[in-house]
């Protein structure tokens, strides 16, 4: 392969969202930084949105792991 270089990184992270907001027909959780996650959990930021009749919306948190 000439003039390029595929990298593979397996490096996992863990991505805390906390019920933020609720709209008539959504909920968004908005990242938590730190909580025992990673000093460089801060190097994501925003939000998702989440149907309120979805199985999700249940919940008051919501874990990503990347």
């Amino acid at each position: 392969m000439h003039g390029r270089k595929i990298v593979t990184r397996k490096v996992k992270k863990m991505i805390k969202l906390i019920k933020d907001k609720e709209t008539k027909t959504k909920i968004r959780y908005t990242v938590k930084n730190g909580a025992g996650f990673p000093a460089d959990s801060g190097a994501v930021t925003g939000s998702i949105y989440v149907d309120k009749d979805s199985d999700l919306a249940k919940e008051t948190e919501i874990v990503l792991e990347i």
